[in-house]
């Protein structure tokens, strides 16, 4: 059984405002986590984050309970501040 994703308020609103091609593209990797992709560790805060082009999603995983929160997702310069 595969990880449950979950998104808070930012991440959605962001894709919601996406082009569809670009969004389809966003979600696709989102659904391959927690395992693929170009995942890193976030340094100087809690978390990962995953590579998509120019864009960039930050998740934290809860492996006991098989979750993905999506905290945010962003233009690679506005993502983390």
């Amino acid at each position: 059984m595969g990880y449950k994703i979950e998104y808070r308020k930012q991440p959605l609103k962001y894709l919601d405002k996406q082009p569809h091609k670009c969004r389809a593209r966003i979600i696709a990797a989102i659904n391959k986590l927690p395992t693929e992709g170009a995942i890193a560790p976030m340094e100087g805060r809690p978390g990962f984050r995953l590579r998509i082009g120019e864009h960039r999603v930050l998740f934290n995983t809860d492996h006991n309970s098989k979750t993905v929160t999506i905290e945010a997702i962003g233009s690679r310069g506005d993502v983390y501040k």
